[in-house]
């Protein structure tokens, strides 16, 4: 039975192709850093699995571009996850939705090119408590943390041209009690129907890189 996925150092591996470790009894995976794309459905319902890592554990030399639709559904996850940022777009629709075990994310902070897409319920129905979406993230998709009922806490950097959409964030903590600082959206962020009031959000910003435009505040926190 295989229990660990790792990779030679130095691997050449540029693809994880569809389905191709599906429901198997994986408990961790290593990802070197030569991958660029994780396949659709490539980890989904692999329950046992608790730990994935980017890049053999050092982020920062990972190649990856795209995680597919359902790549981890489902899974058993329950460790933190970082998500590499230097070439990262795209994490696909469903991609860890009813991940229940899974209780934090981490989006690393990249350059202002980067540019981070977030598929329609990619995390609906985690355990995620807390959330902080750096500038990196430009597109939150429909229902992208829908069910995620223990997530309470959402931060937007403040210069941050994020677009979220219908229901993101629907049925969750933010969405039922504000624990954070009443601020606008970001002037350049938009929010189509997001489930979000005005006092559901806490945008952060550095005292030096508060902006302010028209009427539209940004708090400093």
């Amino acid at each position: 039975n295989l229990e660990t996925l790792n990779f030679v150092t130095n691997s050449i591996l540029i693809d994880i192709q569809d389905y191709a470790f599906y429901g198997t009894p994986l408990k961790e995976v290593i990802l070197p850093s030569s991958l660029k794309s994780i396949g659709v459905s490539s980890f989904s319902y692999c329950n046992f699995l608790r730990e994935i890592s980017f890049g053999e554990k050092n982020m920062d030399t990972s190649q990856l571009v795209s995680i597919g639709e359902r790549a981890f559904q489902g899974s058993g996850i329950s460790e933190a996850i970082t998500f590499p940022s230097s070439h990262l777009e795209n994490i696909g629709a469903f991609a860890f939705s009813q991940c229940s075990s899974l209780g934090e994310i981490k989006f690393s902070s990249g350059g202002i090119d980067d540019s981070l897409s977030l598929g329609n319920y990619v995390f609906s129905g985690t355990n995620i408590l807390e959330l902080d979406i750096p500038n990196t993230v430009k597109m939150i998709g429909s229902s992208a943390f829908s069910s995620c009922t223990n997530l309470k806490d959402l931060t937007i950097s403040c210069n941050s041209r994020v677009t979220i959409y219908e229901s993101a964030f629907s049925n969750t903590k933010i969405a039922k009690e504000s624990i954070s600082l009443s601020v606008s959206l970001p002037i350049s962020a938009s929010c189509i129907d997001c489930g979000l009031e005005v006092n559901d959000i806490k945008v952060s910003c550095a005292p030096t890189q508060a902006p302010t435009s028209g009427g539209n505040t940004i708090v400093t926190v």
